[in-house]
């Protein structure tokens, strides 16, 4: 297995200052490591709640085999490995984290073609300096039939307005590329995946004919953002976010314009 390029950290996940700041009446929190992300995620019920939700739709874009092989782009606090008992998962980030088993550039991914059957990117494509190099080697690394499953930003008017006013990283739908220099934990572009799959998807689909991509729509509403995230400490009792959770997951198209993430499913084809 070639050795990966070096390249920057990635930056922690979430709502950032904004949800730290309503969840906690105002008091700000520092941000955590991410062993520290790891034990809040799986110590706090509405946090457990809400990530296993997520990673369990993630996987179940990649109809997966029991011989598989899963990659997680930009693993954090490496969830994952705890709300799947798949075997065959490899959580990649560019430092040393909790679970993480390869150093891995999403633009220079260190495994054979055609050798994956799903990529699994929770809040990771944003952070990414170019992601035009990391389709190709999706492209590359993964069967025919594979999967890259997405959890980004939404671009909805009050997600956007929110990420746009209060979170520390970019939101830049005019971007001019899908490129950005990358020179600190907070550089991404949080509207990179509007920018894909609403701007610049008729380029999306010229560059990339074989990446079949499936809308699967807003995710997690207000809930996320009165619970602090991963780095706050909520007034708000975490069964009465689970509660809320719950109802927002069974309300209409009509809710879209309340959630803050969106789901996407692309498949490689012939």
């Amino acid at each position: 297995m070639p050795t990966p390029r070096p390249a920057l950290k990635r930056t922690t996940k979430g709502l950032g200052a904004f949800a730290r700041q309503v969840a906690s009446g105002g008091r700000s929190t520092a941000l955590l490591t991410t062993d520290e992300q790891k034990d809040r995620i799986l110590s706090d019920r509405f946090l457990r709640l809400v990530y296993t939700s997520l990673y369990s739709e993630l996987l179940s874009c990649l109809n997966l085999r029991s011989d598989d092989t899963v990659v997680e782009i930009g693993s954090g606090a490496g969830i994952l490995r705890d709300v799947t008992d798949h075997r065959l998962v490899f959580m990649t980030d560019l430092a040393p984290g909790p679970g993480v088993s390869v150093i891995a550039d999403a633009r220079d991914l260190p495994f054979r073609t055609s050798s994956i059957r799903g990529l699994v990117l929770k809040d990771s494509l944003h952070h990414i300096p170019d992601v035009e190099a990391f389709l190709h080697e999706a492209e590359r690394v993964l069967q025919n039939g594979g999967h890259i499953a997405i959890i980004d930003p939404y671009w909805g008017p009050i997600s956007r307005f929110v990420y746009r006013q209060f979170h520390p990283e970019p939101f830049e739908p005019h971007a001019p590329t899908w490129e950005f220099a990358s020179r600190g934990p907070n550089d991404s572009n949080q509207a990179l995946l509007w920018i894909l799959l609403r701007r610049d998807r008729s380029t999306f689909e010229k560059m990339f004919p074989s990446l079949k991509v499936k809308e699967m729509g807003p995710r997690v509403g207000p809930s996320f953002l009165l619970s602090g995230g991963l780095h706050g400490r909520s007034i708000v009792p975490g069964r009465f976010l689970a509660m809320l959770y719950a109802w927002e997951s069974k309300r209409g198209r009509w809710f879209d314009y309340f959630r803050f993430f969106f789901l996407v499913n692309i498949e490689k084809v012939n």
